[in-house]
């Protein structure tokens, strides 16, 4: 069942981008150099040159190893009080649902917040939802605070993506793009398997709740001090 709702998502997807009708490029004036690194390298370079891209690789990173290490802790951790796996799905329900109710709302909490203030307060909840759950660890309740950071989410994601279609030129997007959500995502992929040696080397799962709750307040202070937000902030 899990599989077929994927695929009719999917479908759903394709179905309404074949929808769109407006050009969403810009007449091509030149060719990319048909070289795989060189394009590569065309991305990292364009990344490292803009204060606002590092910011973004810098706060993403943390958030995203943070959000997945939890997420999976809590599984964990509720696997250990010996929660059936209907609890255990239910809870990861409970995690979709804060996003999709995230989305839902993602665009008021970009209007109410300056990208600094909405940057900063999605990190300074995720610190708190992540000691939170460490508190409430192996109870169903953890992953409610978790949930809050789900929540946030999307409308740090649509800031920060809207501001990078706007300032990247047209034949670079893609390639910017990649580079974004490879470095960002690929501490996503790590979090798991570092959170479950963690647990395993101290016997408890509160211990890399303990990391994800650090590694937003590092984010915290990249969103608090670089250059790249708070331009955007000002414009």
């Amino acid at each position: 069942m899990p599989f077929l709702v994927n695929a009719v998502s999917y479908g759903l997807s394709a179905a309404g981008l074949s929808r769109i009708r407006t050009p969403l490029q810009e007449p091509r004036s030149q060719r990319g150099t048909g070289s795989l690194l060189a394009e590569i390298g065309e991305g990292t370079g364009f990344v490292a040159r803009s204060s606002f891209l590092r910011a973004v690789v810098l706060v993403a990173a943390p958030l995203n190893f943070a959000l997945s290490g939890a997420i999976f802790a809590a599984v964990v951790a509720l696997q250990h009080a010996h929660a059936s796996p209907g609890v255990i799905g239910l809870a990861q329900a409970c995690v979709g649902a804060g996003g999709l109710l995230g989305a839902l709302f993602a665009a008021r909490l970009i209007r109410a917040l300056p990208m600094r203030r909405l940057v900063a307060a999605i990190c300074t909840a995720l610190v708190l939802a992540c000691l939170a759950a460490a508190g409430l660890n192996g109870r169903f309740v953890m992953i409610l605070p978790l949930a809050l950071g789900f929540f946030l989410a999307p409308a740090g994601n649509a800031a920060l993506f809207a501001r990078l279609g706007s300032t990247t030129p047209d034949l670079l997007l893609s390639r910017v793009i990649s580079v974004i959500v490879l470095a960002a995502t690929a501490s996503a992929a790590l979090a798991p398997g570092a959170s479950g040696m963690l647990a395993e080397i101290t016997g408890t799962t509160v211990a890399p709740l303990l990391v994800c709750a650090a590694l937003p307040g590092l984010a915290l202070l990249v969103a608090l001090t670089a250059p790249g937000l708070a331009e955007e902030s000002r414009g």
